[in-house]
């Protein structure tokens, strides 16, 4: 009897991380709430003078404020997502605490 309370308090744990780390993905996408700051790069830029040979300031292709919050948005979903496998694993091990074990002995 002790291992189905347990069996049920994981499955309650395990759907609880599931919908927390589903509630913050949906605040993350309608932007309610901004993504962590995992990842501190610098803009793309290009050097136009090294292939013309005509002296130029270089080029900005993506700025280091769009890269780094599309980059941390991202990031932010992949760590939700392994969350989320967390939170199924939890649960799925308590249902297999919940479900009854069936012996059946051959006899022959």
């Amino acid at each position: 009897m002790p291992e189905k309370i347990i069996g049920y308090l994981l499955i309650v744990v395990g759907i609880f991380v599931i919908c927390l780390s589903g509630f913050n993905g949906y605040q993350i996408i309608t932007k309610k709430t901004t993504p962590i700051k995992i990842l501190n790069l610098k803009g793309v830029t290009i050097d136009l003078g090294q292939t013309t040979g005509v002296k130029q300031p270089g080029v900005e292709i993506f700025s280091a404020k769009d890269l780094n919050s599309t980059l941390n948005f991202f990031a932010h979903l992949a760590v939700l997502g392994l969350f989320v496998n967390i939170g199924f694993k939890i649960a799925s091990l308590g249902v297999s605490l919940v479900r009854p074990v069936v012996v059946k002995e051959k006899t022959g």
